[in-house]
């Protein structure tokens, strides 16, 4: 990927920060409160660690924690935006409306 394409292109990650009881509810009765929060953690650390490299613009859309929670646990380097309340429609909905604002349309290719 160009230098010029990836300072085009954007990407939106949805995520929600994981609370003990309250991220991954419908793995709780299989694994416990802790296990499913722990696999909320790892799974978003593992997707972010691929994605690094790319080099987009990349926003994280939040639920469940606060600006502060986020960046310790993600670190500083990601743009961190709370996600609307509502259901995950509205939620997405409103994050795109906000997170492609003011940008020209074209389309990013990668592989």
């Amino acid at each position: 990927m160009t230098t010029q394409a990836s300072q085009r292109c954007r990407l939106l990650l949805f995520v929600r920060y994981p609370q003990i009881g309250h991220t991954k509810t419908r793995l709780i009765p299989a694994l416990g409160p802790v296990a499913a929060a722990a696999l909320q953690r790892q799974m978003t650390v593992y997707l972010l660690a691929h994605l690094a490299p790319i080099e987009w613009d990349l926003q994280i859309y939040f639920t469940g924690g606060s600006h502060v929670e986020m960046r310790a646990w993600l670190g500083c380097q990601w743009h961190y935006q709370q996600q609307v309340s509502g259901d995950l429609g509205a939620r997405l909905w409103a994050g795109f409306q906000q997170g492609f604002e003011g940008m020209r349309s074209h389309h990013c290719h990668w592989g």
